[in-house]
């Protein structure tokens, strides 16, 4: 049943985003793309300054810097709903010292013990701020022969780790919100994506414990074939469908591109349901 799941619009300032790269590098622009999406119907904006698309390189934490320091200010002090796609603890502490509360973060809280720490020891500072926490694979190796088999067990026992870890340092579970990553992040394989959809409603479990579930499906590769192979920004209509399947599985934020499509979507489904 729908529930009022937030959509989450995507704004890129990087000049190598497998989408829309390079086409909001400067506040202006970036400001003006994220009222865009705010009259759209998105109710968050999440603005990410590193493409994490798998191919790509991993930028400096000065370089991403460069990219946000004139950018964030203008954003933030604009009243819209921002949350900071960043993999880096100096840069979370940067956006949270400039009054940011969401970060969304596709590391998982960070690759090593080191940077894990400083990352909690900021999500205890910063008492109020929500963080995504995503599941990722290593996708370099070939795929085990039962990831289809395993990869809704995998998915779940991070969760679970990610909860207990939070929550044994003082970070409720209010403030988690848990993404199972999706496309070059589980697999080249798009099966592998389609079978997290398909069974989505298996990590519900996580939600009784009182945090959220986050789907960002958008324009991703594994969406290629079934949109005739169209590149990421004609992927829409796919992209719609894949976060109205995670909406009606349980899914409390879809992060999109396409906002003004999502919110129809979202308003046709709410009409059928007739829900108030």
């Amino acid at each position: 049943m729908y529930r009022f799941t937030k959509i989450v619009g995507v704004l890129n300032i990087t000049p190598d985003s497998f989408s829309d790269g390079g086409d909001f590098l400067d506040a202006t622009l970036a400001l003006q793309r994220a009222k865009k999406m705010r009259e759209e119907g998105a109710d968050i904006i999440d603005i990410g300054a590193e493409s994490t698309a798998p191919h790509n390189a991993e930028i400096s934490e000065q370089e991403e810097w460069e990219r946000l320091k004139n950018i964030l200010p203008v954003l933030l002090s604009s009243g819209i709903p921002i949350s900071l796609d960043s993999q880096k603890s100096g840069i979370w502490q940067k956006f949270l010292e400039l009054g940011g509360n969401m970060i969304n973060d596709v590391s998982g809280l960070g690759r090593t013990e080191e940077e894990q720490q400083k990352k909690i020891e900021l999500l205890q500072k910063f008492p109020n701020v929500k963080i995504v926490v995503m599941f990722s694979r290593d996708i370099s190796s070939p795929d085990p022969e039962n990831l289809k088999e395993a990869i809704i067990p995998e998915i779940s026992a991070f969760f679970q780790q990610k909860m207990s870890l939070l929550e044994k340092n003082g970070i409720s579970k209010s403030r988690i919100i848990l993404d199972t990553g999706m496309g070059g992040f589980l697999s080249k394989n798009p099966e592998i994506s389609f079978h997290v959809l398909r069974n989505f409603s298996e990590f519900s479990g996580c939600k009784d414990q009182g945090c959220e579930l986050y789907l960002g499906t958008s324009r991703k590769s594994f969406l290629s074939e079934v949109s005739q192979n169209a590149s990421p920004d004609k992927r829409v209509i796919s992209s719609i469908v894949s976060s109205v399947l995670g909406i009606q599985n349980g899914a409390d934020y879809v992060r999109v591109h396409d906002v003004h499509e999502m919110k129809i979507a979202m308003n046709t489904l709410k009409a059928i349901q007739n829900t108030t």
